[in-house]
């Protein structure tokens, strides 16, 4: 099989999650900076300390899910992910820039907006990298992947289907499957109950 440049585009796959990442902690950060009257929702909009009533459905059904529905919607969502990232195989890599760099910054905001909220470093370690390792990593390979569509477009021409063929599609598929569902697993399962653990603590520290 023909050499392809896997070290530098899963490298460049990296380097385009950890931008977005960074830009996205950096509007949190500036978000935190403006003064309270600016960021701070009003009151009245939802009376006056109650959360509104969507969210509190939405966390009385979250609860209510089993391990095994909630494996099933984080293996969903990121498996969607996953097949978005190797699209840029049909857009010269331009899908996957886009999606790589969107979550990242998503995933900025969500650890910027944990430790404004007060959440120790340690503890939003704690919850992401038990599966963010594995995740993010296969999210990067599939990116690696995706950046070959401009290759695969300029060899089109002389190399045909032999160009797609190259990159072993269904191994990468089956490899992002088993990778994913193990991320979710340990999602659904270990992080969640060190979400709970966390949760219980910080409502103990913080009764009077």
């Amino acid at each position: 099989m023909e050499r392809i440049g896997w070290t530098s585009a899963f490298a460049f796959a990296w380097l385009v999650w950890l931008g977005g990442m960074a830009i996205g902690y950096a509007v949190v950060e500036w978000t935190s900076r403006l003064p309270v009257e600016m960021i701070e929702i009003p009151s009245h909009m939802f009376g006056a300390a109650e959360p509104p009533p969507q969210e509190e459905a939405t966390a009385r059904a979250l609860a209510a899910q089993s391990s095994w529905d909630v494996f099933l919607f984080i293996l969903a969502r990121n498996f969607s992910v996953y097949l978005w990232l190797l699209a840029g195989l049909l857009s010269a890599g331009a899908i996957t820039f886009l999606v790589l760099f969107a979550n990242g910054i998503l995933l900025g905001q969500t650890i910027g907006v944990a430790l404004w909220q007060g959440m120790p470093p340690g503890a939003v370690g704690d919850l992401l990298l038990p599966h963010g390792v594995l995740e993010l990593g296969t999210f990067c390979i599939a990116g690696a992947v995706g950046f070959q569509g401009l290759r695969v477009l300029r060899e089109w021409s002389e190399r045909g289907w032999a160009a797609v063929k190259a990159l072993r599609l269904g191994l990468v598929l089956a490899f992002g499957g088993a990778a994913l569902a193990v991320a979710a697993g340990v999602e659904a399962l270990v992080t969640a109950d060190l979400a709970e653990a966390l949760g219980a603590t910080v409502s103990r520290e913080t009764q009077p």
